[in-house]
């Protein structure tokens, strides 16, 4: 697992693009409000409702996910039909 307290900004130099997914969601959240603060686009790929999903998907420009994780994470079993 990666411990957000080891991000480090320099990660991000020169990147165009950060794409992170939620296996290590608080290292993904540290990353994803650094790319914020340098207008660096943040693509997540949220697969399943882990600690800190949320927080890390209102960082999100892009959401990527499968056709069941919409209705998982807002209740509604009939977003995809």
């Amino acid at each position: 697992d990666l411990d957000p307290v080891g991000v480090s900004p320099l990660w991000l130099d020169g990147v165009a693009l950060l794409h992170c997914d939620s296996r290590n969601t608080q290292a993904a959240i540290a990353l994803a409000k650094i790319a914020r603060a340098r207008l660096i686009p943040v693509v997540v790929d949220m697969e399943k409702d882990r600690d800190g999903a949320r927080e890390l998907l209102a960082l999100a420009d892009v959401i990527l996910t499968n056709a069941r994780y919409p209705g998982l994470f807002s209740g509604h079993d009939d977003l995809v039909t």
